[in-house]
């Protein structure tokens, strides 16, 4: 299975459309990029890493919203995803942490709860 449908497979499990009508908007969009002459090309981007020092960030922020004394902080509250994010991957066995397309939908999908 190519990466990128692989990735739109995890992405599913949290959007709300079917998988083959978000396959087919993600190729149109990219058939919107398409509209210039020159070749394309692929950036060198180190996903994994990206993901891991994303990770590392989230547990730093929920570790310093952990120290708050108030529970029902507004900003404690607000940063909940990420401690659910995080007791998510405290559950597994370390293969949670293995599979960089759930962990990037994970990661989208808890950005997502942040956005107004």
């Amino acid at each position: 299975m190519p990466a990128g449908v692989a990735r739109l497979a995890w992405r599913d499990a949290w959007d709300s459309g079917p998988a083959m009508e978000q396959l087919r908007f993600a190729g149109r969009k990219l058939v919107e990029w398409r509209d210039f002459p020159a070749l394309w090309r692929r950036e060198e981007f180190d996903r994994a890493g990206a993901v891991d020092q994303l990770l590392t960030d989230v547990a730093e922020l929920e570790a310093m919203a952990a120290k708050c004394r108030r529970a029902n902080d507004n900003l404690v509250i607000s940063l909940r995803p990420l401690q659910q994010l995080l007791t998510w991957l405290g559950r597994g066995d370390g293969v949670r942490r293995k599979d960089s397309n759930a962990l990037e939908s994970l990661l989208l999908e808890t950005a997502s709860r942040f956005e107004t």
